[in-house]
């Protein structure tokens, strides 16, 4: 318990006397109730020396203060690797800014300090404070460079990204700029999540992962015995963090887009457990990735809300899988929309915030260790926009919890 419950009139007090509602800056008085007890929240198994269900967001860096979170997400994503230098980035000859060095996502310094984002985002979670008191967050990396770095298309085409793992000199790029993270996270702990919709498209493109083809032996080094196909490029990836981060825990997305369908989570299962997922140490999985209503106002598509119904054939998918494939899910990039928010630009309705506050142990029971919260594009709703209700519940859910 890394914040002491003598703090815990402080912590009721933080969030509203703990009595479920607070006004927000003229917004309605919101609900910060939880189902949060310690017995519901309780992991069967611990996770990373969390005994209790997990929070996590991604956004600015005041909002990792104001709530008791347990992980900050951050993607790793760019149309260039680390070794990529573009007008002397990496050779130190012109000033490193955004702007003037396209990779962004890691490794924006010159050549004596390349891969300082990564450390830095590292360092302000374990910096983090909640109350005045000190309290580490778990760094999380959405690693995410297939699709932007190849260049190809989108999807399971035989010409589309799926193909870059049977370009030596595309993989081979690849595999260095993850033995370079991997260096830069060293003996630190950090969680590592793999290619958001890769195992997808893979999934689509062939029923195993064996038929499809990777230039893996031959483009690196630490792969040496792995198979030359898409279950050989998991599992290295694997592997190689086994090496380079050894305090590090690894996991591999698995896509829900056909969760409601007779089989599919016998189908993933099946599918994950030949790529090698057991071999990691967590699954990652997206409910949606963008604010409901935003889909049914903006882009005229309806069936993205939420209901108890839904959440619960949902987390019976996670579930399903997770028992088989032995690992448990972490539910990553959550709309955080809200009920309280009027459907404009970064404030837009979406359900699952105050769902799943409100089912912990059916979150649980799903065997989900962690839900993590962020928007998947700008004009969703965020933490520093949602009328602070994601903060609100974060705090209860710590307190009820009994801390941890």
């Amino acid at each position: 318990m890394r914040v002491g419950l003598l703090l815990l009139g402080l912590m009721l007090s933080a969030c509203g006397g703990g009595s479920g509602g607070s006004q927000v800056s003229g917004n309605p008085v919101m609900d910060f109730s939880v189902s949060t007890t310690p017995a519901n929240a309780t992991l069967s198994t611990r996770f990373m020396e969390h005994t209790k269900v997990m929070v996590g967001f991604s956004g600015g860096g005041s909002a990792g203060d104001q709530a008791p979170f347990d992980m900050q997400y951050q993607y790793l994503n760019s149309g260039n690797f680390s070794s990529y230098d573009h007008a002397g980035c990496l050779d130190g000859t012109v000033p490193i800014t955004n702007t003037s060095c396209p990779w962004w996502g890691a490794w924006q310094e010159n050549s004596s300090t390349r891969g300082l984002f990564a450390t830095r985002f590292i360092n302000t979670a374990k910096a983090r404070t909640w109350n005045s008191v000190s309290r580490p967050q778990i760094p999380f990396f959405t690693y995410y460079m297939v699709l932007p770095a190849s260049g190809l298309s989108e999807g399971p085409s035989l010409t589309g990204e799926t193909a870059a793992l049977d370009d030596q000199s595309f993989l081979t790029t690849y595999f260095n700029d993850w033995r370079f993270l991997l260096q830069k996270i060293g003996n630190e702990q950090a969680m590592l999540h793999i290619e958001p919709d890769l195992f997808g498209y893979l999934k689509a493109r062939a029923a195993q992962p064996g038929d499809i083809p990777a230039k893996v032996t031959q483009s690196n080094p630490d792969c040496g015995g792995y198979a030359n196909d898409a279950t050989g490029f998991t599992k290295c990836m694997i592997h190689m963090v086994r090496i380079y981060a050894p305090n590090a825990k690894v996991g591999l997305h698995v896509s829900p887009w056909n969760h409601t369908s007779a089989g599919d989570a016998a189908s993933w299962a099946s599918f994950m457990l030949a790529l090698g997922a057991d071999q990691g140490d967590f699954l990652v999985t997206d409910p949606s990735d963008r604010d409901a209503d935003w889909y049914r106002l903006v882009q005229g598509q309806s069936g993205h809300d939420w209901d108890v119904a839904k959440m619960t054939s949902f987390l019976q998918w996670t579930k399903d899988v997770s028992t088989t494939v032995g690992k448990p899910f972490f539910l990553w990039q959550l709309p955080l929309g809200n009920s309280y928010q009027n459907n404009t630009y970064q404030h837009y309705k979406d359900q699952r915030v105050e769902l799943l506050f409100a089912n912990i142990a059916e979150v649980r029971d799903a065997h989900v260790v962690g839900m993590l919260y962020g928007s998947g594009e700008t004009a969703q709703t965020h933490v520093e926009s949602d009328g602070g209700l994601l903060i609100g519940k974060t705090k209860q859910h710590y307190i009820s919890r009994g801390g941890d």
